[in-house]
């Protein structure tokens, strides 16, 4: 995939895609002015983003707040889809889609695949906190959770056309997005993690 290249480009090496983002303004008129979730593709129709630069939409899809200033309107697409899946079944069954770029529920196979869960928890009951405590926290519960009410639904949907990878951490373990020097820790656990089942169920896929 070339950066300098668009979706529509790339799609013969690469196919179909959606990639999540975050618009801050819409800037439309003031009657209808507001952020929304954004979500780039190259499917055919009105509202393809085919012609969108591939560094643009990358860029747009990765501005993670704190960590990078927005690029444009838009910021990372992990604050509303931190685990897409859902998003990339509903693209594909959009009716308005040509005949050749959607399926049915039956006719999906979904390998989603993720970055790994870090064990986290609010020890007590009855947290009666202000936004000074519960700031922090409340941040990794809406992420988190948001990857998980996915792959809820997404089991509900598909059943056994459904497989996550997304491999647990060790209890005491937690990796800061931007702390390189965990590289190698995190390849270490990698190179471990047991992907068996995985690869039968591609195999029984047809992948």
């Amino acid at each position: 995939m070339s950066r300098g290249s668009s979706l529509v480009e790339d799609r013969a090496d690469f196919g179909s895609v959606l990639i999540a983002s975050f618009s801050l303004d819409n800037q439309a008129d003031p009657s209808t002015r507001t952020w929304n979730p954004k979500f780039f593709h190259n499917f055919t129709g009105t509202d393809s983003d085919g012609e969108s630069l591939v560094v643009d939409v990358a860029l747009s899809s990765s501005a993670a707040p704190t960590y990078f200033p927005s690029y444009g309107v838009f910021i990372d697409g992990g604050v509303i889809a931190n685990n897409p899946s859902v998003a990339a079944i509903a693209q594909v069954l959009d009716g308005r889609n040509q005949a050749t770029e959607r399926t049915t529920l039956t006719g999906i196979k979904l390998l989603s695949v993720g970055t790994g869960v870090s064990l986290q928890y609010v020890a007590g009951v009855d947290h009666d906190w202000g936004d000074a405590q519960w700031i922090k926290p409340i941040l990794n519960v809406m992420m988190d959770g948001s990857v998980g009410v996915a792959d809820f639904e997404c089991q509900q949907l598909l059943g056994s056309s459904y497989c996550r990878v997304d491999p647990v951490f060790p209890a005491g373990k937690s990796f800061a997005m931007d702390d390189v020097s965990k590289i190698v820790d995190l390849m270490a656990l990698a190179q471990a993690y047991d992907l068996t089942s995985t690869i039968a169920w591609l195999q029984a896929s047809g992948w």
